[in-house]
């Protein structure tokens, strides 16, 4: 038996199965033998001849009957004709796969591995990397001052679990040149470098830092910082949390590319991370989104199904495929997940981030807030936290520190993706801040239940009635069981306390015709 495995898609030629994105689609028998063929023949150009041939057996049709069983080819993996991103046309020839084919022969099961190829599965490969003394520019900079810099970049690094930092005894224990400096990496297995150089005194500094691939050199990321203020320290503080959240985005971004450039069968567990985050995390969390980074976190957990980072993204995935509202059975079966989570890694951050986030949709508030709190304490340098905390934290009756959250992941990630900017809205609405709730969601360009729902609400409550019916009737058309009832299960509502916001949030509902 042969599987294919092409971008997102996996065929399996024996049992006449298509998984697109981890999902089974159905497929007519005929333009499965038609995708079947071009899948086996790749990028070799198949002619009308051959597929007359082969799928309708040597009967005359017309080109109109293949142009059709071409259209649902393309259908149901995800291309259309105009994008031709799976199945090209090549004019007065035929078509061919405009994508690369990975064939295994598998006699377990429908892409699956046997339990001794798991057992032998690629381990994760996590990127290493190796901070390195930064150079002063200035003879008044104090060396400690220099060496405190690079040494604080290594310690908060370190707080993300995706990244090996080498510990920066190994690395400054000479003054290396950039030629040494890649004979060391070289040496200590390090992957990535980080240097940089220091300009100024102790109360005014520019800070430069570069990101560099140790195999060849290259400059995947630089940037520079001016730190000055009464307080050098506490600002310099705040210029490594910056530095670090823009070199872990960068790294990421460094290690997707790679990943994507690897066959699918020789992906490890790590690269199959990368590729749902690639699209969930700072995608725009769209339906067939979350449907392409489920396969890939499922994928990873397969390989090592003792990582715990694909579990904890995987369960944040997953509810975008719960009911409205969700069930207490959904709710109570991701619980258990992650508390299996949790069991193989106490430590990891996003595991207590989700936690926190089930246990708000719970309505434990306190034990949500703990987790959160957890979560932010483990890595306080990671955006997505500090973002999520903040929303989360608008929910409680006191939320006096949501908003300092939330801008703060602003200001470490100002390259974010689309979405930051719906959960910025809805940290505003506590605050009354209606107008703000109403362009941060604009913004975002969302069109989702909660989107909907808060700029119905803010526009009641600014007497635009109107505007909030109009957006009610948007939501009825997704919805059409949406009601005051369905809003009291439904989330965010459900991870409320009760509040004068809760309250607010509920007449701006009623006004707007809910």
């Amino acid at each position: 038996m042969a599987i294919y495995r092409f971008g997102r898609c996996e065929l399996d030629s024996d049992r006449h199965r298509l998984l697109v994105a981890g999902i089974e689609r159905h497929v007519e028998p005929q333009v499965f033998d038609l995708l079947q063929f071009l899948v086996e023949k790749g990028d070799v150009v198949t002619t009308h001849d051959e597929l007359i041939e082969r799928v309708w057996k040597g009967r005359i049709v017309s080109d109109s009957a293949i142009s059709v069983r071409i259209n649902a080819a393309r259908k149901v993996v995800g291309d259309t004709g105009s994008r031709q991103a799976v199945i090209k046309t090549v004019p007065r020839r035929g078509f061919r796969l405009a994508i690369d084919v990975t064939r295994i022969e598998d006699e377990s099961g429908f892409s699956r591995q046997s339990t001794a190829e798991r057992g032998n599965a690629t381990p994760v490969k996590k990127p290493v990397v190796g901070i390195f003394p930064f150079e002063a520019l200035s003879e008044e900079l104090p060396a400690y001052l220099v060496r405190g810099i690079a040494e604080d970049i290594a310690t908060e690094l370190s707080r993300f679990h995706s990244i090996e930092v080498i510990a920066p005894y190994s690395t400054f224990r000479h003054n290396f040149d950039e030629i040494d400096q890649f004979e060391v990496a070289s040496s200590l297995g390090i992957s990535h470098l980080v240097t940089g150089s220091l300009k100024g005194n102790s109360s005014a500094q520019r800070i430069n830092v570069r990101l560099l691939d140790s195999e060849n050199g290259n400059n995947l990321w630089s940037e520079r910082y001016d730190v000055s203020g009464d307080d050098i320290f506490a600002v310099q503080d705040d210029a490594v949390y910056q530095i670090v959240s823009a070199l872990v985005q960068g790294l990421t971004a460094h290690q997707c590319a790679v990943a994507r450039r690897k066959p699918t069968d020789n992906l490890s567990a790590y690269e199959c991370l990368l590729r749902g985050l690639n699209i969930y995390k700072w995608g725009v969390s769209s339906f067939e989104e979350a449907r392409q980074s489920l396969f890939w976190f499922d994928r990873a957990i397969e390989l090592d199904p003792e990582y715990v980072r694909p579990r904890a993204w995987r369960e944040c995935c997953n509810s975008s495929f719960w009911s409205s509202p969700p069930t207490a059975e959904e709710l109570n079966a991701s619980a258990e997940r992650m508390q299996h989570a949790l069991s193989l890694d106490e430590n990891d951050h996003e595991v207590h981030r989700l936690k926190g986030a089930l246990h708000m949709c719970s309505g434990e508030h306190e034990l949500g807030d703990y987790h959160l709190a957890k979560s932010v304490e483990l890595n306080p340098n990671d955006a997505h936290i500090l973002l999520r905390i903040g929303m989360y934290r608008s929910f409680l009756a006191n939320n006096t520190d949501d908003l300092t959250y939330v801008e703060t992941a602003f200001a470490r990630n100002p390259l974010h993706p689309s979405w930051y900017w719906q959960d910025r809205g809805i940290t505003m609405f506590s605050h009354e801040k209606y107008e703000d709730t109403i362009s941060n969601i604009q913004r975002s360009g969302a069109e989702n239940e909660v989107a909907y729902l808060y700029l119905a609400a803010a526009h009641a409550l600014l007497n635009k009635v109107g505007e909030a019916k109009t957006i009610i009737d948007r939501l009825h058309a997704m919805n059409p069981e949406a009601n005051i009832d369905w809003l009291k299960l439904a989330y965010p509502t459900r991870c409320y306390e009760e509040s004068e916001c809760r309250k607010r949030f509920f007449d701006g509902l009623g006004l707007a015709g809910l």
